[in-house]
């Protein structure tokens, strides 16, 4: 759209094409160049005359696939050249989905700087905050905030009903359950089938949820399509489940509540199981064995007696069916084994026993060790336990973790120094490329903090996305913790992958706290990152008019141009700033100012209004009220120059 075609026809530019433009002479289409990290193929393609509205077989455009695979820069480029923020492909899934699904948080918010629409839904239900919830990957918690940020519809519903947080409360792990409880989501909302999210933690056994549920206001006593909660768990055996829930004022039945029997195969009974499980079933235990009862039978759930026992505790059971030959070594159908159980559940005593019959404390789970488990859940007994039985606590869980990096995520870790005393790096990333001081930083957990940098921790270590703690700090909205890393020596001057500085992430996040600590310590107010861009352009770009106030009074260039030659004024105008374009106007900011491509800030703001794409009414509104503004202070477009 800015970047005209008009030379395409030209037969000596096409034979330069073919000779500077290999890729294009190899055939390759738009959407293929865009399944790429290298920005350049794709800048050559457009200058010689691709179709940034191209489709391929699913009706996915170049920014589709750039969202999903691409980088920042090539979704800037196709924008830039007139991409469709918003088109949908053959399932209704629009750019934003796409990147969201796979947790390009960078990507999504360019697009969402470039007015995405956050709450669009595909044909079969899912929205943005839908699939960023249940994305996959490292950098998938980090496009779940990035999301946040622009205040999604929090309880949106699919076409069964479901919001994000009761479809995903299952098997999402706790961290995103959290930042979406935080948030705002309502964990009452019913399903097509009556089903909360709170019946849904209970049918997956997510006993560690349901605190934060409790404190959320979950209704414990909702009826469903198979009862309350309270009688899920119960149907299910869960114990443990059924004894928070009832501590916490469920009760056995429901006015309202007619469950519906679950469509499941015949139940087999296992009467050892019930006794192991069993507060007075010691001697029922004990007959049982001698009547000639298997100590290793596994029921539906593939767990053994022993695993009953160990998860309640019963350590006088647990003795009794180890030296009846139970095997302490069997996983469940989760693959948990009796030892994973025992430190989930902050039994020490029972640790040591299962440890003297031979169990490696180190044994990986489907995802993590027992050690990792009990720090996750600041269980120092039996991470004591585990740690002097020789657990090495810098091993890599599977989702990227170590022990420490679990610990750190818990207020007041009384873990993180048990850890650190054995020997734990302070400084070991795993796939995740998460630091413990980082996890601890975004957690808001000072004393953590303060205690692995006393015990050596890089302060400028740098995560996903090349962010340090500093970055991290500033991005969750933590002046406190940003002056702590600050005073400590963090350098307020490093740069992540994107060549943003805590300038830049300050100002885009509208802290003056943060910023003006950073002036105080000298820093530059007029550092590019890798686009050329300076900390004003991220928040004249985000509506950020606080911080653009306070940078433009410490002196910051409003005539800066960025590498796509774009003035500041271009940037506002093009991301629909109004307020942004008025401040920068009374700076001094040429308002006819051309860019690399000979355009006005108006003529951007205009090229929106023309593109054929959906641009959505409130949005179209607003660019016409801002192309009126502009004109009304003097504004041309290039062709009426």
């Amino acid at each position: 759209m800015i970047i005209r075609r008009c030379v395409r026809h030209s037969l000596l530019i096409a034979l330069l094409c073919l000779t500077l433009f290999p890729s294009m002479a190899q055939g390759k289409t738009l959407i293929q160049l865009s399944r790429s990290l290298d920005a350049r193929p794709v800048w050559e393609a457009l200058a010689a005359g691709a179709d940034p509205h191209e489709r391929d077989k699913d009706a996915n455009t170049p920014l589709h696939v750039a969202a999903a695979w691409g980088s920042p820069d090539i979704c800037r480029a196709l924008l830039r050249a007139g991409a469709e923020v918003d088109a949908r492909n053959k399932y209704g899934v629009t750019p934003l989905i796409s990147a969201a699904g796979q947790g390009r948080f960078a990507n999504m918010v360019v697009l969402m700087e470039a007015g995405a629409d956050v709450n669009a839904a595909s044909d079969g239900g899912g929205t943005p905050l839908s699939t960023s919830f249940m994305a996959h990957g490292p950098a998938a918690l980090e496009a779940l905030r990035v999301l946040l940020e622009r205040k999604p519809d929090l309880n949106v519903r699919g076409k069964e009903g479901d919001t994000p947080l009761s479809s995903g409360i299952g098997w999402v792990e706790a961290s995103r359950i959290l930042l979406l409880l935080d948030a705002g989501a309502d964990p009452n909302i019913p399903n097509k089938r009556g089903q909360t999210a709170v019946h849904e933690a209970v049918r997956f056994d997510r006993v560690a949820l349901m605190e934060p549920l409790i404190r959320h206001g979950a209704d414990l006593n909702a009826p469903g399509q198979y009862g309350t909660p309270l009688q899920v768990a119960a149907q299910n055996d869960f114990t443990a489940m059924a004894e928070i829930l009832v501590a916490n004022g469920a009760k056995d039945t429901h006015p309202s509540s007619r469950p519906t029997p679950r469509p499941e195969r015949k139940k087999e009974e296992y009467p050892l199981h019930r006794a192991a499980q069993s507060q007075f079933g010691l001697e029922d235990v004990r007959r049982l064995l001698k009547e000639g009862a298997d100590p290793n039978q596994a029921d539906g759930f593939k767990k053994t007696p022993l695993a009953y026992a160990v998860h309640e505790g019963r350590l006088s059971t647990v003795i009794l069916l180890l030296e009846a030959g139970a095997d302490p070594n069997v996983s469940d159908s989760q693959w948990d084994s009796p030892l994973h159980l025992a430190a989930q559940n902050n039994r020490p005593e029972v640790i040591k026993y299962l440890l003297q019959y031979g169990v490696k404390p180190d044994r990986m789970g489907r995802m993590d060790t027992p050690l990792q488990r009990a720090a996750s859940l600041d269980w120092y007994g039996s991470a004591k336990v585990l740690i002097d039985a020789g657990a090495d606590p810098d091993l890599i869980s599977g989702m990227g973790l170590t022990a420490l990096a679990y610990a750190a995520a818990k207020p007041d870790s009384r873990v993180a120094p048990l850890l650190i005393a054995s020997g734990a790096d302070v400084n070991l990333q795993g796939r995740a490329k998460l630091s413990p001081l980082s996890i601890a930083v975004g957690k808001h957990n000072t004393g953590t903090v303060n205690l692995l940098l006393a015990h050596g921790a890089d302060i400028n270590a740098t995560g996903p996305g090349g962010a340090s703690a500093l970055h991290v700090a500033i991005g969750a909205r933590y002046p406190d913790m940003a002056e702590l890393l600050l005073k400590a020596g963090a350098d307020g001057a490093q740069q992540d992958q994107f060549g943003r500085t805590a300038m830049h992430v300050a100002a885009r996040a509208n802290d003056l706290t943060v910023l003006e600590l950073l002036v105080g310590k000298g820093y530059a107010v007029d550092e590019p990152d890798r686009l050329g861009r300076t900390p004003l352009f991220g928040a004249a770009m985000s509506g950020r008019q606080e911080a653009a106030t306070y940078l433009i009074r410490q002196g910051a260039d409003v005539m800066a141009r960025d590498r796509g030659g774009d003035t500041l004024l271009h940037q506002a105008a093009l991301n629909n700033q109004r307020d942004s374009c008025a401040l920068l106007l009374d700076a001094g900011a040429d308002i006819n100012a051309l860019n690399k491509h000979g355009k006005t800030p108006l003529d951007l703001v205009i090229a929106r209004l023309d593109n054929k794409g959906r641009v959505p009414a409130e949005t179209r509104r607003q660019l016409a009220d801002l192309a009126e503004f502009l004109m009304a202070h003097g504004a041309r477009e290039t062709a009426k120059k």
